[in-house]
């Protein structure tokens, strides 16, 4: 992993323990696509961490080789995420197959603010 990578992860992680308590659920959605030769890839992806009071509805869609996911996970479940998704370059999440991706953290942005990380892979 890029030093660069694992600065912004401590940075994320330093976040996420700073405000683990006003934090509820978290809303993790995807967007899948299969390639032609049926790998799975990542177009898009989110992590919101929600306040105690919000919630959402989970919902998968799949309309066959393009699948769209959005589900509430707990703060410990975003945060192994985050790591995998970092750390491994895997994206894993239940009842999903596991992804490689190929990621720096210039790709990942994260804002403080609303509590969000969004996720563009290439």
């Amino acid at each position: 992993m890029a030093d660069r990578n694992l600065i912004q992860l401590k940075t994320i992680e330093t976040i996420i323990k700073e405000r683990q308590d006003t934090f509820g659920k978290v809303l993790v959605g995807f967007a899948f696509s299969r390639t032609e030769e049926n790998e799975w890839r990542v177009c898009f992806g989110l992590v919101n961490f929600l306040k105690k009071e919000e919630s959402f509805e989970e919902i998968t869609h799949n309309y066959g080789n393009f699948t769209l996911l959005k589900r509430l996970v707990s703060v410990s479940e975003a945060r192994d995420l985050i790591q995998s998704i970092v750390k491994e370059n895997t994206l894993k999440i239940d009842g999903c197959p596991k992804i490689p991706l190929i990621i720096n953290m210039h790709d990942m942005k994260y804002l403080q603010k609303w509590y969000s990380l969004r996720i563009h892979c290439k």
